[in-house]
């Protein structure tokens, strides 16, 4: 039980040191490359499934590479990783709280037949 309490306290730290590291990406985002026709450069995006960003599904983060581009792939991994801390967290709490070796009481077995009139009458 010591040891999935620390495994607790680990990921709690980690997730503290992931968001105090930058920007975390809402969910429901990603980076989205594009190359407009007739051009070599490919470009990024900020994608979204609802309006984010002043109304739009889409904000552009420059060319690919590009620091903004970069910054932004960083905080979707940071994202990620706090998605997968938080699965990590709830598994661990879940065992915590009702140990797969420990078994489960018995239900109580009540004699209830001196309750209960015989039919034999």
């Amino acid at each position: 039980m010591e040891a999935l309490r620390s495994a607790l306290t680990e990921l709690i730290k980690m997730e503290n040191a992931i968001r105090d590291s930058g920007e975390v990406a809402p969910s429901g985002c990603w980076i989205d490359t594009y190359r407009p026709a007739g051009r070599a450069i490919t470009y990024a995006r900020k994608r979204s499934d609802c309006k984010m960003w002043n109304g739009k599904r889409t904000k552009s983060l420059g060319r690919v590479g590009s620091e903004a581009h970069r910054a932004f792939e960083l905080a979707v991994k940071r994202r990620n990783a706090l998605d997968e801390i938080a699965a990590r967290a709830i598994a661990l709490q879940a065992m915590l709280d009702k140990p797969v070796w420990m078994p489960e009481p018995e239900p109580l077995k009540l004699d209830q037949s001196r309750y209960v009139e015989s039919s034999a009458a």
